[in-house]
């Protein structure tokens, strides 16, 4: 799609590709219309997979860029936002993604008058042939229909060749791309292929095929009697209307079955295999089809981000830059569409998270975080100040009945400690301080930390609200005296709304935390890990799950459990023997000697653990990365965790 002239390929190999077929078209190797019809127009998990994804793609929307400035009004968005008379943005473009998702292939061909490109239209890959010029690249394009053919070259307008072409790669062919449906040919004739016979089972009053066996002493029937048999069965038996009816045989007849049965062939289950190798093919989680079997995403939030993450937004990405490749030079080289993921519903928890991360990360101005996640900077003063880190400020989560009264346990180690609570931070360019009452408490606080500090107790207020409905008796972890500023009231807050969701997550599914599909599940990873605490001589240990797990997303990042990897099960383990052998080891502690960090695998293996360790993880099927606290109330003071059963 390059609209560059057809000058040198830099590739040797390209003259040797083109005397294969040197200004003939190329004919598509396979059979577009068998796909259409036997997959997208026969079967239901292929036209919804295909909907779905070309849908999703062409719903969002598509910036201007020149540069890294935004261009609001220009003719490419016009040209995008209504491409032709008959079409808008979304219909073009869903065209455009359900071509490609069918064939491999999907084409566009620019329209110009005047000078200037005024039209667009998506073209169907099944009319279309490559015609390979002396270089290697397509010197035209064949357009085919009801025995007229019409060949696309040159220019429509200074820099724009008249057709723009997108393929999805292929192993064995230079000039068209593999379709997902060629790659899913065999399931989805399995997935038909089990409907149609079916059918035909239902037709035949849901017998199976069989036979008539006429055992008498001679074994054969006369031929009148042959052709009256087969007449009634005929007029009597077969067809859905006929179902029900008793078969009466004459003597000597004697029926055999001559199939299997859908339950001896596990019928319903060959349908979901084939299904979810359709799913796979085009980038849908089976889940969203409502395939049944495949549990692999925890939720349905999970599976729908996994799906614009790895499916939908690669699409519209390669879709942003072949589109600015091909029309932008009409403009400007610089011109780069661009998709508005802002406005992508999907992601905003994705958007919270990074929201969340860049406020804590001090080392940035607020311009640098602006810029971060695509924002214009600020001219007020102030906007590129530095802010330093107060390592020694409290940390502390408020009391669990009103809100009102704090307490603080001073923690005495700062720094490294990435498990942690963030530390507290000051201004090196303080704005002024006014006082701010939040829940019966005033702080002195600048006009950005009033704002935080109050979305900070409004989602703590939030998260009690809903856990007490769910676990009245549920108290969050206690701390010990009273924070006097505005960070600490932030910081105790935000640790408030955490613990509080992290329950109210796991009161909602049964008391399972994440990574787990079932309770039975949990019960049984619970009791693994208790007996082989006991076998392994480790008799005062108590395990606990920490992190993600319980939380439902990491604290570190900000991205929920098992969102584009496959997140670790944080196990905590409480014993005064453990953590005493461990700083015999030479096992930095943390937390006044309370806990340790997470063990590497020597530490494991001398602390006797790593038969512990593998047996969780192959359980699991994930790692489980071990710490030691010096108790169970150091553990529970630390955060969300749940004790294994």
């Amino acid at each position: 799609f390059s609209s560059r002239p057809p000058e040198a390929k830099a590739s040797r190999t390209g003259p040797l590709i083109a005397l294969e077929s040197l200004h003939q078209p190329v004919w598509s190797p396979r059979d577009y219309a068998s796909f259409a019809r036997e997959g997208v127009m026969q079967n239901a998990i292929v036209f919804r997979a295909v909907r779905m994804v070309a849908e999703a793609a062409a719903s969002v929307p598509l910036l201007l860029y020149e540069g890294d400035m935004e261009i609001e009004a220009h003719p490419l968005l016009d040209l995008i936002a209504r491409p032709n008379p008959v079409a808008t943005a979304p219909d073009l473009l869903e065209a455009w993604y359900g071509y490609l998702l069918v064939s491999g292939n999907a084409y566009l061909e620019a329209v110009a008058t005047g000078g200037e490109i005024r039209e667009l239209y998506a073209l169907r890959p099944d009319r279309m042939k490559v015609v390979p010029g002396s270089d290697g690249w397509p010197e035209a394009y064949d357009y085919s229909t009801t025995g007229e053919s019409v060949r696309f070259a040159g220019e429509v307008v200074p820099g724009v060749r008249p057709i723009l072409h997108v393929k999805l790669f292929h192993p064995a062919n230079d000039h068209y791309g593999l379709s997902p449906l060629e790659a899913a040919a065999t399931a989805i004739d399995i997935h038909n292929t089990a409907s149609r016979w079916n059918k035909a089972l239902l037709d035949n009053s849901a017998r199976p095929s069989g036979a008539l066996v006429y055992t008498a002493r001679d074994g054969n029937l006369s031929p009148e009697q042959y052709e009256r048999l087969k007449s009634e069965l005929e007029a009597g038996f077969q067809g859905a209307a006929h179902a029900g009816r008793p078969l009466l045989l004459e003597g000597g007849l004697d029926w055999k079955s001559m199939s299997l049965t859908p339950k001896d062939m596990d019928f319903i289950e060959a349908k979901h295999v084939a299904a979810r190798e359709i799913a796979l093919a085009l980038g849908v989680p089976p889940m969203l089809l409502g395939i049944p079997g495949d549990n692999t995403y925890s939720n349905l939030q999970e599976a729908t981000r996994s799906f614009w993450r790895q499916t939908v937004l690669p699409l519209v990405d390669r879709t942003a830059k072949a589109l600015s490749a091909w029309l932008g030079p009409a403009w400007s080289e610089r011109l780069e569409l661009r998709a508005d993921l802002d406005r992508v519903e999907a992601l905003s928890p994705e958007r919270e998270a990074l929201w969340a991360r860049l406020e804590k990360a001090s080392f940035l101005t607020p311009n640098e975080k602006r810029a971060a996640i695509g924002y214009a900077p600020l001219d007020e003063a102030g906007s590129d100040a530095l802010r330093a880190t107060a390592p020694r400020e409290p940390k502390f989560n408020p009391h669990h009945d009103d809100l009102g009264r704090f307490t603080f346990k001073p923690e005495g180690d700062a720094g490294n400690d990435t498990e942690g609570n963030d530390s507290g931070i000051g201004e090196v360019q303080a704005r002024p301080r006014t006082p701010v009452t939040i829940r019966g408490r005033t702080y002195l606080a600048t006009p950005a930390e009033e704002t935080e500090l109050r979305l900070a107790a409004n989602r703590a207020e939030a998260a009690l609200a809903r856990v007490r409905k769910l676990d009245p008796e549920w108290k969050p972890a206690p701390f010990l005296s009273d924070p006097q500023s505005a960070r600490g009231a932030i910081t105790g807050y935000t640790s408030l709304a955490q613990q509080a969701e992290a329950r109210a997550l796991v009161v909602e599914r049964g008391g399972v935390p994440m990574g787990f599909e079932t309770r039975e599940q949990f019960v049984e990873f619970g009791r693994r890990a208790w007996d082989t605490l006991t076998e392994s001589g480790h008799r005062d240990a108590e395990p606990y799950l920490r992190g993600s797990s319980v939380t439902g997303y990491s604290y570190r990042t900000g991205e929920a459990f098992d969102a584009g990897r496959r997140s670790d099960l944080d196990l905590a383990i409480a014993s005064p023997t453990l953590i005493e052998r461990a700083e015999a080891l030479g096992v930095v502690t943390r937390g006044q000697g309370t806990r340790t960090m997470q063990l590497d695998k020597d530490v494991v293996e001398a602390l006797g653990l790593r038969p512990l360790q593998l047996r969780l993880e192959a359980d699991a099927g994930r790692p489980v990365p071990i710490m030691i606290y010096r108790s169970r109330g150091d553990i529970e003071a630390r955060g969300p965790s749940i004790r294994l059963p």
